[in-house]
């Protein structure tokens, strides 16, 4: 059972910890992959994003680099072409993530166990925060609201 982890580069600002969030999982490095959409179209961006990359390939994880030259379809473009890879039939989970997304260590292990044995389960959607939650009133406000969102609305709903 393995797991394809999609991350859909966009925020230069948080791309190594990003980065570095999803290469961490606690799962088995041989039944995982990454892959990193790049849609930049800024040579120095792209440099920056394939050295961490390559520095997280060094340490054994399985992580690839993926630009597309044709942009077509913006971020569902990007994440359709991703998935069209043949290396990526191999496996049987995938999890996506943007740019700024930095999942919990444990985010595979304790979300991948919903869908076994559950052949009618195709989704599931979990709580996030923003990164940048404490940085000033802006994004307090907007935190708030995500919160209640989760909190009040996903409890009533789900």
């Amino acid at each position: 059972m393995g797991c394809v982890v999609v991350v859909d580069m966009l925020l230069v600002n948080v791309y190594q910890q990003s980065i570095a969030a999803v290469c961490v999982q606690d799962w088995p490095r041989e039944r995982m992959l990454v892959q990193i959409l790049d849609d930049s179209d800024d040579a120095d961006v792209q440099n920056l994003i394939k050295a961490e990359v390559h520095k997280w390939q060094q340490r054994g994880v399985h992580i690839i680099y993926r630009h597309r030259l044709i942009r077509t379809g913006y971020k569902a473009g990007n994440l359709k072409s991703a998935m069209n890879c043949e290396y990526v039939k191999n496996y049987e989970f995938v999890a996506i993530f943007d740019a700024d997304f930095q999942p919990a260590p444990d985010f595979l292990k304790s979300t991948v166990p919903y869908f076994k044995g559950k052949d009618d389960l195709a989704l599931v959607q979990t709580r996030w925060a923003f990164v940048n939650k404490e940085e000033n009133l802006l994004t307090r406000l907007q935190n708030i609201n995500l919160a209640f969102h989760f909190e009040v609305e996903q409890q009533v709903n789900g």
